[in-house]
């Protein structure tokens, strides 16, 4: 059990560098220049896949028979997920409503985001799906849901990744913005210290905060779910020193160059498994500390 926040964070960094360490004992792993990885095969692979899915969708849709329609989407979907054996796993999804949550999260997220676009809403449903095979493969839960935590989560995404993505954002105005997100996570979003949003994304933000708050309220029992979701919010702050690498000089940094490959490949793995973490802990609450490393 993480009994503290630091000892969450050791954990983290842990779980970080043997991660990292993994990827260093694989093929091209260690070929820092992504121009030198065979990327033809994978890039026609995915065409033909893509294809494939294609040809597959169309038939679904004029298709009648409820049943052909299931195996034509079982198809698609381990085409997706690349599973072989995905007669067997499909059904698990089908008999655990994973399609049916996934079309009512939908709805539920386009009703609450009015501005999120097609693509907003496919990139929080990414942050869904990791939480449904979280409950599927190591809860082992019979039937898989979004709670309000779940769902608030997941909007965190789109609006605060896209933000600190953008190249047109000053660097300062997006560490302004982490700093008044990670009060909002450390403290309550509706305590009376809390910083007053700037603007209409930074009061989704502010409210998807409290959205989770409604599932899991401020309470010692609840602590790893929030140091959980201020560790990805930790790994988002700490990828934004790609953006602004400096390279010393012999006394001031004054050449802005590519991070080398271990701090990437360090910040990648940090961001991508804290990501995972707090979705472990929005679906299980406290008893996510004890499957938190299979997350």
């Amino acid at each position: 059990q993480h009994r503290t926040e630091a000892s969450l964070q050791a954990e983290v960094w842990r779980l970080t560098r043997a991660c990292a360490a993994l990827w260093l004992t694989l093929p091209y792993a260690d070929v820092p220049d992504v121009s030198a990885l065979p990327l033809r095969t994978t890039a026609e692979q995915r065409r033909r896949n893509y294809r494939t899915c294609g040809e597959l969708s169309t038939r679904a849709k004029a298709e009648r028979d409820a049943t052909k329609v299931r195996e034509l989407n079982r198809r698609i979907a381990s085409i997706v997920m690349c599973i072989d054996d995905e007669r067997c796993f499909m059904q698990r999804m089908v008999d655990a409503d994973v399609f049916g949550a996934s079309r009512r999260y939908r709805a539920d997220a386009k009703a609450a985001e009015t501005s999120f676009t097609d693509a907003n809403l496919f990139q929080a449903g990414r942050n869904v799906w990791a939480a449904f095979g979280l409950q599927l493969l190591v809860l082992r839960a019979p039937q898989v849901s979004a709670n309000s935590a779940v769902q608030g989560y997941s909007a965190l995404y789109p609006l605060s990744d896209n933000l600190l993505d953008d190249a047109a954002v000053p660097l300062d105005a997006k560490l302004s913005f982490q700093h008044r997100f990670g009060s909002w996570l450390r403290n309550g979003a509706n305590v009376d210290t809390a910083p007053a949003p700037r603007d209409e994304l930074e009061t989704r933000v502010k409210a998807n905060v409290a959205n989770i708050e409604t599932q899991f309220p401020r309470q010692f029992s609840n602590n790893c779910v929030y140091w959980s979701l201020l560790a990805i919010h930790d790994a988002q702050t700490k990828s934004l020193q790609q953006h602004s690498y400096s390279v010393d000089g012999g006394g001031a940094a004054t050449t802005t160059a590519t991070p080398p490959y271990h701090c990437l490949l360090n910040a990648t793995m940090d961001k991508g498994g804290t990501s995972v973490l707090a979705d472990m802990y929005v679906v299980g609450g406290s008893s996510g500390s004890s499957t938190a490393a299979r997350a």
